[in-house]
């Protein structure tokens, strides 16, 4: 499903992707989920939103396992 994007999606988009980029890697803030930061620049629905709630790799494992993955 194609979701709307927000007016100065592409400002937004390029800003997310600049601030991901020059961040350390911090898990729940700056991993691999950083496509979901973009996704939600773009559209403003955050399509990870009830699987954040993680700040270790422990973590991250928990919630992956408790969603079927």
């Amino acid at each position: 499903m194609r979701r709307p994007r927000v007016d100065r999606w592409t400002s937004a988009m390029r800003e997310v992707m600049r601030l991901h980029a020059k961040a350390r890697f911090k898990w729940g803030k700056s991993d691999c989920t950083m496509w979901a930061d973009v996704v939600f620049a773009m559209t403003g629905v955050d399509p990870l939103s009830a699987l954040r709630d993680y700040d270790t790799e422990k973590g991250a494992l928990r919630i992956l396992k408790a969603t079927g993955h």
